[in-house]
């Protein structure tokens, strides 16, 4: 399809999804795997595309100077790796809960420090505040799933040692009041 003088050209999809795949990652086959094409058609769109020759700030540059549609899709490839590429083709894109919240609550106490660069007026300013609620609401979650479960395995730690175990193999072992059968 032909593009309009002074315009960008109007990508296929394909096309937009190996490009953020070559953001993504340097590795051909997990691109071809992901992306079930053949690695041949991989390795021509790296030669095509000028992402791979690219450091990491002039990859910025390079989408941030993308269309306006492109432009997402290709942020969020350079941000979150093959994960993002992944979830986009419906694939199952596993992430570690309290990393994911560990990176979550990141995001949020930086946008919500953002919005101390702006005035209060500011939309970002604005935007700010839901951004602090949600970052307390994460710091709550992860001193739940971190903090407070290894001061739990601490308590458990200190009641084995402290347990008389003799003659325990299993928990099959156990009665139901807790007493070590005969």
């Amino acid at each position: 399809m032909a593009g309009v003088p002074g315009r960008p050209r109007k990508r296929r999809f394909k096309e937009l999804l190996v490009e953020c795949a070559l953001l993504a990652t340097d590795d051909n086959a997990e691109i071809a795997e992901a992306l079930e094409i053949p690695i041949e058609e991989v390795e021509a769109a790296s030669d095509l595309l000028p992402v791979r020759k690219l450091g990491r700030l002039d990859r910025l540059e390079y989408v941030l100077h993308q269309s306006k549609e492109d432009r997402p899709y290709l942020l969020w490839s350079l941000n979150q790796g093959m994960t993002f590429v992944l979830w986009r083709l419906g694939k199952s894109a596993a992430i570690d809960p309290v990393e994911g919240l560990q990176k979550l609550f990141t995001d949020c106490i930086l946008k919500s420090k953002e919005a101390m660069l702006v005035g209060n007026g500011d939309p970002a300013s604005v935007e700010g505040t839901k951004w602090v609620k949600l970052s307390t609401d994460l710091a709550r979650l992860l001193k739940g799933w971190t903090i407070d479960s290894a001061a739990a395995m601490r308590d458990l730690e200190i009641a084995l040692e402290a347990a008389d175990l003799e003659g325990f193999k299993s928990l099959a072992d156990l009665s139901e009041s807790g007493e070590l059968n005969p």
